[in-house]
């Protein structure tokens, strides 16, 4: 009675390990290497990725943070709409490459594409001291990636533009009516004009009230423009 009792106690007990077994499943995110803090390309500005959700860091937001793009799990990359980049309803694969300059993500799987977040803070101050100006504001279609350099683990990032809040359209924006003085064009802007520029926008304006500034600073036109800033569109649309 006994070695029966024994087996059957063998018997469940191995019944139970199988069934551990069949059931284990890996819970693991298929997005947990992309999640986390990661630096945009063109300006620094600081991003958090996680759960599917891009949120970019902003001293004006109340909560500190503004969504700024959304992604999902492909086979091996992610698919990403970001605000600002080409239009919202673009989706842009993102591989995530180990380079020289630590982990990037890229829209190729070597390295050689367009990179558009840094995970260093390192890497990305290092590639904004060698890019060229950012462009224009109507201009949102990212540059063809330059020509290596001379370090091939080395990879220059072009320039793009995330959602800049002075220049988003809200629903109280209202039309011009006829009669109306129109805004001024850069081109019928003097080189010494008077334009004013926020603490941390990339746009110069044609008057301080515009887009609701806090404390604007005075620059002349040629100034603005030698310092990288491009017009409002409000103000020169």
């Amino acid at each position: 009675m006994p070695k029966r009792k024994s087996a059957l106690l063998l018997s469940l007990f191995l019944a139970l390990l199988s069934l551990a077994g069949c059931t284990y499943e890996d819970t693991a995110s298929p997005t947990a290497a992309y999640d986390g803090a990661w630096y945009f390309a063109q300006n620094g500005a600081q991003c958090q990725f996680g759960d599917g959700l891009i949120y970019r860091d902003d001293k004006t937001a109340l909560d500190g943070q503004t969504l700024t793009g959304i992604y999902s799990a492909a086979d091996d990359h992610i698919d990403a709409n970001l605000a600002g980049v080409g239009g919202v309803d673009q989706v842009r694969s993102l591989y995530l490459v180990d380079s020289a300059l630590g982990d990037l993500l890229c829209d190729s799987a070597d390295g050689t594409g367009t990179v558009y977040f840094y995970r260093e803070a390192a890497a990305v101050l290092a590639a904004l001291e060698t890019r060229e100006l950012a462009p224009a504001a109507g201009d949102v279609t990212p540059s063809a990636a330059p020509a290596p350099s001379s370090d091939p683990g080395q990879t220059e990032i072009a320039p793009l533009e995330l959602l800049d809040p002075e220049t988003t359209s809200s629903p109280s924006d209202a039309r011009a009516l006829p009669g109306d003085d129109p805004s001024p064009t850069p081109a019928q802007s003097a080189a010494g004009n008077v334009v004013w520029v926020s603490q941390s926008g990339t746009k110069y304006h044609s008057t301080p009230s515009c887009s609701g500034m806090k404390n604007p600073k005075e620059l002349t036109l040629s100034q603005a423009q030698s310092k990288g800033y491009t017009p409002c569109k409000r103000c020169y649309g």
